[in-house]
């Protein structure tokens, strides 16, 4: 990688040299001033003036010679002349100008170091400019990430399937698989809970009527049987009158008073003249259904979904299985297939029982269809629908899977299914090569928050990543914009 401040080594040992000769005549000026001890009455001669003569060396120098050359001379202060010394003077050499000797008055080493410090600075603010200016033009290379904005689309639409030799104008053509029947049975507890009230014993009392004329019992007649136990009519008895030697008679429903087992009065517990005169009754059969409270354990609507839920999962996996064996190259299975269920158990919703055995019978009949057929349609509809509504610039990523949410028969159309099918796809905006290189040019010298900003604000971009949180590249050439699609 190239040096990020490039600076000449000859720039280097110029301003070396400037320091180490101001050093050493500084060095030598005190030296001197120590050694001199000025008669009394002689006045001290003022400081000399320096000199510094920076001169270029030329080319044709030996190695050993190159860089500049840093001469001086020393004047003296007073208005009388002296020789100079051989420090005091150089033999120039062969391509190097002579330094010549000044006869001016010296300053005060305050103004050689205030010209010191000035060059200093100027050195210093030079440095700083190149700094910055390499900064810019060469910093390394950033890359900057654009997460393209991306649009997920679906469209729903209702399509019909013919298995008929001749389908119907806009049908695809499909194809009846052999219907198939399987059957599972599974076996569970129960989980309900019955409660039965006590009840009283149920039965039919039958009046016999001797009189010639026709008599009636009320509904609520209390009777009494032969071991005590009462009994109440439950609705009117209308006797008929006798003749001579046949009486009348009528049936009616009655019950116990009593609750329980003991309700249940054996036939003819009732038997004899009741009620008025000429009137007999008795109970021809046993009373029945007398019983106490209780609870037991019953069927529940629960316990027949728990066992449908668990069986019809099975046989629908395995008519698919079969169903896809059936398939020809390039077709597929119209799914949910049309099924019929049958279901034989060994007890009611609400009877009495410990345990269900449940038996499931499901027959379905199956279609194939041609898959590329139906991915054509619902692509042609999803991508003119994402033309409406993205408009140019986006692309489609992957591809388009049609989903069957229902498949029902057509009313009026024989042979014929009506699918709703749901189409699904993403698009993403496209960014060339052209728009890459403009998104460079627009963010190049800025700061991360700068740019950050710009391209959140060109069309199609989504999400902005930078390599660098200092400031980008002079250079556009040394920005690289990389393009990333979400999911991709």
């Amino acid at each position: 990688m190239n040096d990020p401040h490039p600076l000449s080594d000859d720039f280097v040992l110029y301003a070396a040299n400037i320091a180490q000769a101001a050093a050493a005549l500084a060095e030598t000026e005190r030296s001197s001033e120590e050694q001199q001890t000025p008669a009394e009455g002689i006045p001290t001669p003022g400081p000399d003036v320096l000199h510094i003569y920076i001169v270029d060396e030329p080319v044709q120098e030996p190695p050993h010679t190159s860089g500049p050359v840093v001469e001086s001379t020393i004047a003296p202060s007073s208005g009388t002349e002296r020789p100079p010394t051989t420090g005091d003077l150089e033999t120039p050499a062969e391509g190097r100008a002579a330094c010549p000797v000044s006869t001016t008055t010296r300053p005060s080493r305050r103004r050689l170091v205030w010209w010191l410090g000035v060059g200093m600075s100027a050195t210093l603010v030079l440095l700083a400019a190149l700094l910055v200016l390499s900064t810019l033009v060469f910093a390394p290379p950033v890359t900057v990430t654009i997460i393209p904005a991306s649009s997920s689309l679906s469209t729903t639409m209702q399509v019909s399937v013919s298995t008929g030799s001749h389908p119907s104008p806009g049908s695809l053509a499909g194809r009846a698989l052999p219907m198939l029947s399987l059957s599972e049975s599974l076996t569970v507890p129960t989980t309900g809970v019955g409660h039965q009230q006590a009840e009283p014993g149920h039965g039919t009392v039958t009046f016999y009527n001797a009189a010639p004329s026709v008599q009636t019992i009320p509904a609520g007649t209390l009777l009494t049987g032969n071991d005590g136990t009462q009994v109440v009519t439950e609705s009117d008895a209308v006797i008929p009158a006798g003749q001579l030697s046949t009486n009348g008679q009528v049936s009616v429903p009655a019950h116990t008073v009593n609750t329980g087992p003991s309700g249940n009065i054996a036939a003819h517990d009732l038997y004899g003249a009741c009620c008025r005169e000429g009137v007999y009754v008795q109970n021809a059969t046993a009373f029945r259904g007398g019983q106490n409270a209780r609870t037991f354990p019953m069927v529940t609507a629960q316990d027949v979904a728990k066992v449908e839920g668990v069986l019809h999962p099975q046989l629908i996996a395995s008519i698919k299985a079969a169903f896809l064996t059936d398939l020809a190259g390039g077709e597929s299975l119209v799914t949910p297939f049309a099924c019929r269920e049958d279901v034989e158990g060994s007890a009611g919703i609400g009877q009495e029982a410990t345990s269900l055995t449940l038996m499931l019978t499901d027959t379905c009949a199956g279609v194939a269809y041609h898959t590329q057929e139906l991915a054509t349609l619902v692509s042609q509809q999803l991508m003119a629908h994402a033309q409406r509504q993205l408009g140019n610039g986006y692309a489609l990523m992957g591809s388009i899977t049609p989903l069957i949410l229902n498949a029902i028969p057509s009313s009026g159309k024989v042979n014929t299914l009506l699918l709703t099918v749901k189409g699904t796809g993403t698009w993403a905006y496209q960014f060339n090569e052209e728009q890459m290189q403009q998104m460079a040019e627009a963010i190049t010298g800025k700061s991360a928050a700068q740019a950050t900003s710009i391209l959140l604000h060109v069309p199609g971009v989504s999400q902005v990543e930078l390599g660098t949180s200092g400031t980008l590249p002079a250079d556009p050439a040394r920005i690289h914009v990389l393009v990333v699609e979400q999911g991709m």
